[in-house]
């Protein structure tokens, strides 16, 4: 099986990750990020890094953060 993307992409990627994000990392007691995931997915979001976005804004009662697909990704044209 094929790797799903190559170096040049994956070089692309860490750029693109390096210029344009913020990595922000909290700790939490064992087990918790347990009922995090869980809680996540029973509100029906596909990663818990969405759920807690989400919170952060109904807490912050205004779009304070993005959603990963609404930071204006653009994806470099794959040369398949």
């Amino acid at each position: 099986m094929a790797n799903r993307y190559n170096e040049k992409q994956k070089n692309y990627l860490l750029k693109y990750q390096e210029e344009n994000l913020d990595v922000i990392k909290f700790q939490v007691k064992r087990g918790e990020k347990a009922a995090l995931v869980e809680a996540a997915a029973a509100a029906g979001y596909s990663a818990y890094s969405r759920f807690i976005i989400a919170a952060i804004n109904e807490k912050a009662g205004r779009e304070l953060l993005t959603m990963p697909s609404e930071r204006g990704t653009k994806r470099k044209p794959s040369a398949d």
